[in-house]
């Protein structure tokens, strides 16, 4: 296994400069970030990191970005980590709810704003697939998109989890939504949690059948 020690005891020694890096201005705090980065694909090419938290315990977040192949040394990672007073550590990001509040531009990201539809695949019923919806979609614009589909990744793992955005949905799309038209089918993203929850109890019952 991949030797931990070197980047938790870079960390160790350098903790006090990431608490409150959100405080510094934009040029600093990527400065660290990339500072931190750098020695952490050391230990794994696959991995970048998030900080969380406005006062202790902060989030040291370990992530491969949805890559599952790094998903494991993600997690040796952290179960080999050195502890730190005032910090708390996540192998892959963690649910937090619906508490987010994404802006990129004249584009906001907020819980009422988003909505999704069920897909299904007729060659394997049992598989999850999500549409998710939002009226700035737009499929013209090419990077308007991709920065747009980049806040809904981000909105999906502060909902769902890395684990579950990953691994638990088979097949994922992105579309504009209706406007007061055509919403047969189209739920709250509120409600995502208990339709994936839904659906892999529904595969379980298949493969015990």
């Amino acid at each position: 296994m991949k030797d931990t020690i070197p980047f938790w005891s870079w960390f160790k020694a350098n903790n006090e400069r990431y608490k409150n890096i959100h405080e510094h201005d934009m040029d600093t705090i990527n400065a660290l970030l990339d500072e931190l980065i750098g020695e952490l694909k050391k230990y794994s090419e696959g991995l970048f990191v998030e900080i969380g938290g406005r006062g202790e315990p902060y989030e040291l977040i370990i992530t491969p970005q949805g890559m599952r192949d790094y998903f494991a040394d993600a997690e040796w990672l952290v179960q080999n980590a050195l502890p730190v007073d005032g910090w708390q550590y996540f192998a892959l990001k963690p649910p937090h709810g619906m508490s987010f509040d994404f802006k990129m531009g004249d584009m906001e990201l907020k819980p009422a704003s988003i909505f999704f539809k069920p897909l299904v695949d007729e060659d394997d019923e049992e598989r999850i697939g999500i549409c998710v919806l939002h009226k700035d979609y737009q499929e013209q614009d090419e990077e308007r998109k991709v920065a747009l589909i980049n806040g809904l990744y981000h909105c999906l793992d502060s909902v769902l989890g890395e684990y579950a955005v990953t691994l638990d949905i088979n097949f994922l799309e992105f579309d504009r939504l209706p406007e007061n038209e055509n919403t047969e089918g189209i739920i709250p993203i509120a409600e995502l949690v208990n339709y994936i929850s839904w659906r892999k109890k529904e595969r379980k019952m298949y493969e015990v059948r």
